[in-house]
């Protein structure tokens, strides 16, 4: 893992680009269906990530992935200060994802019925062990799943679903909250 400069603009240096191969073209980037990952939330593992906590209980640090051709760009925000790492695809041996469903009840023609969608626990590991765990909540859990679907991390991805009892969405949070990101 090595930590990047980011111009001004939080764009990598054409010398960190080098580093991990290069990025993809338009063209490449549209057969591909993207290039970015939705945003997660960093939980621990990045001592760069981690020098930016300033243990303030409700801060929330934002991650997001980005795949350029030999490697991965983790990138984060807390609060407006941003840090930036990227792995190449050798360093990274594992990444585990575990699922856990949640049943909501939604609207749906007028009667309200159950629905199961999925909250998640990141991990990459490494040679030397974990690299760095996040949390991926329902909204984006598919489109991480997804994203770590490519074919050249496919055997390096696992992806399992939990055997705890399925959660309850009992006061409709999560139910809102899906409504507002889908209209």
């Amino acid at each position: 893992m090595h930590p990047l400069e980011t111009d001004s603009t939080s764009n990598l240096t054409p010398a960190e680009l080098a580093r991990f191969g290069g990025t993809y073209t338009f063209r490449e980037k549209l057969q591909l269906g993207g290039t970015g990952s939705s945003k997660i939330t960093y939980q621990e593992g990045i001592p760069t990530f981690d020098e930016l906590r300033r243990g303030i209980e409700n801060e929330v640090a934002y991650a997001n992935f980005e795949w350029l051709k030999n490697g991965l760009i983790l990138r984060l925000n807390i609060n407006q200060r941003l840090s930036c790492v990227g792995l190449t695809l050798e360093e990274i041996e594992r990444i585990n994802l575990l699922a856990y469903r949640i049943k909501i009840r939604r609207m749906r023609w007028g009667l309200f019925v159950n629905k199961i969608v999925h909250r998640g626990e990141l991990e990459i590991v490494g040679s030397s062990g974990l690299i760095a765990r996040f949390v991926i909540t329902p909204p984006f859990f598919e489109g991480m799943v997804r994203f770590f679907s490519r074919e050249e991390v496919t055997e390096k991805f696992g992806y399992a679903v939990s055997l705890r009892p399925v959660e309850e969405d009992r006061d409709g949070w999560l139910y809102s909250l899906l409504k507002m990101l889908e209209g």
